[in-house]
């Protein structure tokens, strides 16, 4: 037994013999120690079951039968029940985020925040507090704040920050959010959704509101559960189990396209690596057959995460392929808008050196009116490459051309090649 089990019950002892008053026990975070040990416990497979027997023998000693002990209130995040923290405890009421109790009492209500803006004559910012800092759903209120950042909204606004300058992800950047980012970048149920949640769309899912931590690995939507809890997502009662979610405001879209990009670029290099492999068999090989099939997955997965307007989608795409292909290649030439034939070619991509490869790759891009058209259009663009004469300058310098065709609508993508 840890010597330091014991020590919450010393110090209420302390307190009630200094003070002869019993003693009032307010602990905030207590599942942070769990949930450490859950996300790395990878590192010692004891530390998870360690962490939680001590945490069930601390809070026992200084809540089960505790002569000076007035009353205890323990905020977290994270559900435990199923740990048996609380086991042999008596008299303990819970409420949950989804509890008709306590609803407004996780945040600052609507009235609440105007006063506090129109207290610091603040009241013209209450749109941009709202977009931000509101929108989190409690038992059956809405519209409940998050607090800490809307304290920290006005403090930084009476230092003298404008608007724009202190609308900052304040709780996002202070709490514990480690569970959450494995989330994100290891769950692929959850990674499939993100988009969705991204462009402003509900989803239906599952929550079990007593699920525990060692059960949402094995749980696919034991996530959902796992982010309702925590505040990055709103979840209303539909039936039988089933929620609807949504992101609650900017601050925690913030979050989400933060961490999605991080891990986007983790998952960006090692797709960009298979990729030039594929370029390289195709400039020195002529087989292209790969690298098409990879840059439109590559193309699809990357520019899901991006908010691509429709008016300027040609120019983001052609952008994007640029800025990939002269970052990704070594040894070649990467052009844009370079005349040949009867027109400027989109993008191409050729050997500086003959000895490289005997291939040019040379690309037409088209946007389309909905994603029925898209592979018309991607023939359309091969067929272009050919009508225009957009091979001869390449032909010339001694290459034989490799056309392909790449149409978009929106953030969806084909890639042809010609023939195929």
């Amino acid at each position: 037994m840890s010597p330091y089990e014991d020590a919450l019950f010393d110090i209420t002892e302390a307190l009630y013999r200094k003070y002869q008053k019993k003693v009032i026990l307010l602990i905030d975070e207590y599942d942070v120690p769990i949930e450490a040990a859950y996300t790395y416990q990878h590192k010692d497979p004891e530390y998870y079951e360690n962490m939680v027997a001590f945490m069930r023998n601390l809070l026992t000693a200084v809540l089960k039968d505790n002569p000076y002990l007035e009353f205890a209130i323990l905020t977290g995040v994270y559900r435990v029940a199923k740990e048996s923290i609380f086991s042999g405890l008596n008299n303990i009421q819970e409420y949950t985020i989804f509890s008709p109790y306590m609803q407004t009492y996780f945040g600052f209500t609507e009235d609440e925040v105007f006063e506090l803006l129109r207290y610091y004559e603040l009241e013209e910012d209450m749109d941009s507090v709202r977009d931000w800092y509101n929108g989190y759903v409690f038992g059956g209120v809405e519209g409940i704040y998050n607090p800490w950042s809307v304290i920290k909204y006005v403090h930084e606004r009476l230092g003298g920050a404008d608007v724009e300058s202190a609308l900052q992800p304040y709780w996002i950047n202070s709490s514990s959010n480690d569970l959450i980012i494995k989330q994100i970048e290891f769950n692929p149920y959850l990674q499939r959704e993100l988009d969705r949640l991204l462009s402003g769309k509900d989803l239906i899912v599952l929550i079990d509101p007593y699920l525990s931590l060692r059960e949402i690995d094995q749980n696919p939507s034991g996530v959902w559960t796992l982010l309702a809890h925590a505040g990055y997502l709103n979840a209303k009662f539909v039936h039988m189990g089933r929620y609807r979610v949504f992101l609650p405001n900017k601050e925690v879209e913030k979050f989400y396209k933060t961490r999605v990009m991080v891990w986007m670029e983790k998952k960006i290099k090692v797709a960009m690596m298979d990729m030039m492999s594929a370029l390289d068999e195709a400039i020195t090989k002529g087989n292209a057959r790969k690298f098409t099939k990879l840059l439109e997955e590559y193309l699809e997965n990357s520019l899901s995460y991006f908010d691509i307007g429709y008016d300027d989608a040609e120019r983001v795409y052609k952008a994007f392929v640029l800025g990939m292909l002269s970052l990704a290649t070594n040894g070649y030439v990467v052009e844009t808008e370079a005349e040949s034939g009867y027109g400027r070619v989109d993008v191409a991509v050729y050997p500086k050196d003959k000895k490289l490869g005997r291939y040019a790759v040379v690309m037409e891009l088209k946007k389309t009116m909905n994603d029925e058209e898209l592979g018309r259009a991607a023939d359309q663009a091969i067929r272009q490459i050919y009508e225009r004469g957009y091979a001869s300058k390449y032909e010339k310098m001694g290459f034989e051309v490799i056309p392909i065709g790449m149409a978009f609508y929106g953030k969806k993508v084909t890639v042809k090649l010609s023939g195929k």
